[in-house]
């Protein structure tokens, strides 16, 4: 998937929220879409679904160039997916089941095999036991899981999603992340937009960070060291690359850890490799 020199700008904006911007999604990967707020990437998320239409710039699916007649907007919903930024905003049905068999239901499939697309993805989300819950009883993070959910039980090859860890407490956030990693082990492109650069390094395989409206580089989470970029995108370097960046080289592993604890671990792992033998 891929988006060629967007240009847009929402009626009556002073400015342009996308200027030329340009960001290609290798099938199969995790990317972390980075940036401040008033950066753009819920207006990118928005083109690359289809919802907004670039005043110049393309879309490609598959390296074909979309249209936005009713026919191809329909395969564009079928292949890409996308959840919004607060749940509530789409979740209308009175029970889970109800919520996630609206999608293939809406789609045309038939009772039966909506029913048992439901049941599937419920069970490979471990979400079985909300099955009959209803919506207003969910925590936040129930509600963002079943929001995935949702959308992810149309199987579309590409999942796009606006900020899914905003404002969830530590346990929910890991929960989330375990639910879209499950959908990735499946085969399905994950995209998720947030400004949480630590979720962004130790998460993502592919790390794109938005400028002003475009992308100022789109690379390896490596990419999170570069302080000047991060400093124009208005984003501090993720913990673990500052402390790593501030070791001695003596104790430096090659390439930063994914996080705190995985650094921690390789420091104290070098502690006991170096320590004579019968010392301590």
């Amino acid at each position: 998937m891929e988006a060629c020199g967007l240009w847009f700008r929402y009626r009556n904006a002073p400015s342009y929220a996308l200027r030329g911007c340009d960001l290609r999604i290798p099938a199969g990967c995790r990317l972390a879409l980075l940036g401040a707020n008033g950066s753009g990437k819920t207006t990118l998320l928005l083109h690359l679904d289809g919802i907004l239409r670039p005043e110049r710039g393309i879309v490609h699916l598959d390296g074909v160039p979309q249209a936005y007649d009713r026919r191809s907007l329909r395969r564009w919903r079928r292949y890409v997916g996308l959840v919004v930024q607060h749940p509530d905003d789409m979740l209308l049905a009175g029970t889970v089941l109800q919520e996630v068999a609206f999608g293939p239901l809406n789609l045309g499939a038939a009772e039966r095999d909506a029913l048992a697309a439901v049941e599937r993805i419920l069970a490979e989300l471990s979400l079985t036991h909300l099955r009959d819950r209803p919506i207003h009883l969910l925590s936040g993070g129930e509600r963002h899981r079943v929001a995935i959910a949702a959308v992810a039980v149309t199987e579309p090859p590409v999942l796009l999603l606006d900020e899914p860890t905003a404002g969830l407490d530590p346990t929910a956030v890991e929960e989330v992340l375990e639910v879209l990693d499950r959908l990735h082990r499946h085969g399905t492109t994950v995209v998720v937009s947030t400004h949480d650069v630590d979720l962004a390094h130790r998460w993502a395989d592919t790390v794109a960070v938005m400028v002003d409206g475009t992308v100022g580089r789109c690379g390896g989470p490596e990419i999170l060291g570069d302080r000047a970029l991060l400093g124009a995108a208005r984003l501090r370097p993720p913990a673990v690359v500052r402390i790593w960046q501030s070791l001695p080289e003596t104790l430096r592993p090659t390439a930063c850890p994914p996080d705190i604890d995985a650094l921690a671990l390789f420091l104290t792992r070098a502690r006991f490799r170096d320590q004579p033998v019968g010392s301590g």
